[in-house]
């Protein structure tokens, strides 16, 4: 399994819920494991096209409260198809689950990400060690930035 990622960062905000800004839970029930249909309305309510602007290996940065409610599968099934990682702050535990068993590296303890992001930054994260680079920026944490 793969330890980093290099990819293009999305930052969003915090208190994402899973069932509107995440994925609209009606195409939840539409699609219910087809990613390929999926992955179009992933963040369509917050960042309509978001799919369109994506390539694997990009990497979702979100504050507190990401994927927040219930913890449907349809959202990380959109995100496995599209390749995506998150670097988040705070996600409910069964989501975190829920992603590492799609295969999405995943961070969820990354207090104070969004404020050292910007969106379109080009990252480099190693989810062993911690270890960030803001290669846009030229900016190097090996301490894990913020992570712990």
């Amino acid at each position: 399994m793969k330890q980093s990622v290099r990819g293009r960062a999305h930052v969003f905000g915090a208190n994402l819920d899973m069932d509107t800004d995440v994925l609209p839970h009606k195409y939840a029930a539409t699609y219910p494991f087809d990613g390929e249909k999926l992955k179009v309305h992933l963040f369509e309510q917050v960042r309509p096209g978001f799919a369109d602007h994506c390539a694997p290996g990009d990497v979702i940065i979100a504050g507190p409260g990401f994927c927040s409610g219930k913890p449907h599968p349809q959202a990380l099934i959109a995100m496995a198809e599209l390749g995506l990682s998150v670097l988040c702050e705070s996600m409910p535990f069964a989501t975190y689950r829920g992603a590492i068993s799609r295969g999405i590296l995943c961070h969820r303890n990354a207090t104070g990400i969004t404020s050292i992001v910007a969106d379109g930054d080009l990252v480099a994260h190693n989810f062993l060690t911690g270890e960030l680079a803001l290669c846009t920026r030229r900016t190097h944490r090996p301490d894990g930035c913020c992570l712990p």
